[in-house]
């Protein structure tokens, strides 16, 4: 519902695509009705190999994420994924590293692909849960630009300090 909410203040300012990595049961309501301006796409999915496994051991694990595609409703599609199929396939994070400090963490390689097959240099990427900011790194270390938003003080604090250090990396000479 607070995905929905958000994409509907949204959805009036989107050009282009909106990705939205979420939980499978959200699929669904996204397909048979879209936020006004946006229509859906595609159904994709995160494959995560090192997911965490079924702890009561009483049915099979998840060890995947549902990721809704939508793009703006007049505008034309044009991506840079050629013939790409909607399923990434990346390990979780360990949880001893920045990204492991949030619950819903997504794999930085995985942002830099999505980042990298919907956009071009010089967009802005919105991420309305910033999270720890995996996809704002991925924005700045593909010349992209990035607005985040995050209500949680302690995420985003995690978050301004890796972007912080990603704005950093950029400008440190190349030996």
């Amino acid at each position: 519902e607070e995905t929905q909410s958000v994409l509907a203040l949204l959805s009036p300012l989107v050009r282009s695509w909106v990705i939205v990595l979420t939980d499978w049961r959200f699929i669904q309501e996204l397909e048979e009705h879209p936020p006004a301006g946006l229509r859906f796409v595609r159904f994709g999915i995160y494959v995560k190999p090192n997911g965490a496994p079924q702890f009561s051991g009483d049915r099979p694990g998840t060890g995947w994420e549902a990721i809704a595609i939508l793009h703006h409703e007049g505008g034309r599609m044009k991506w840079n994924g050629g013939g790409h199929h909607a399923v990434w396939i990346y390990n979780k994070p360990h949880q001893d590293s920045y990204e492991g400090n949030h619950p819903t963490v997504k794999s930085l390689p995985l942002m830099f692909d999505i980042v990298r097959k919907f956009t071009d240099e010089g967009n802005i990427i919105l991420d309305p849960f910033m999270g720890s900011a995996t996809t704002g790194v991925a924005a700045i270390n593909t010349g992209r630009k990035f607005i985040g938003i995050e209500l949680r003080e302690d995420y985003f604090q995690i978050a301004v300090k890796r972007l912080q250090e990603a704005e950093m990396q950029l400008r440190l000479p190349l030996d």
